[in-house]
């Protein structure tokens, strides 16, 4: 399997906003309530869809990743792979990707995960250590 990756356009906000929706509420409504306007606003205003990577597998975009550069890291803001193509290697192959754009700027990958998302088994499957948690969520690194 290899991923094609592409940047993220305005209108590919509807679909991103949709995966997110279809992939994260489980976690985040019971964590913290689900409102809608806030969700939306907040996907917007903090990830938007310029800001993804999406990528795709024989021509279908099948997920994306919202990946900013800090300072001493890189931070992955988001990581949503269709319900169809989770737990069938894609998220691993993207975040192979993700690891080696981090060991060629030398910066560690770190990230925050919600602890009841299984998810964040799939990143200390990866290798990633806790490094600081909340009440609801693992913030999680893995070095360069």
């Amino acid at each position: 399997m290899h991923g094609e990756y592409r940047d993220g356009r305005v209108q590919d906000r509807d679909w991103l906003y949709s995966l997110y929706w279809r992939t994260m509420r489980p976690y985040v409504e019971p964590s913290w309530g689900w409102d809608e306007e806030i969700q939306s606003k907040g996907f917007d205003e903090q990830l938007g869809a310029e800001n993804f990577k999406i990528v795709s597998i024989e021509e279908s975009d099948i997920g994306g990743f919202c990946l900013k550069y800090r300072e001493d890291c890189l931070w992955l803001d988001m990581l949503l792979i269709e319900p169809s193509h989770q737990c069938k290697g894609t998220g691993g192959l993207v975040m192979k990707h993700i690891h080696a754009l981090a060991e060629s700027n030398n910066l560690p990958v770190r990230l925050c995960s919600i602890k009841a998302n299984p998810a964040t088994n799939f990143y200390r499957h990866l290798g990633y250590i806790e490094y600081k948690e909340d009440a609801t969520l693992s913030y999680l690194e893995r070095g360069s």
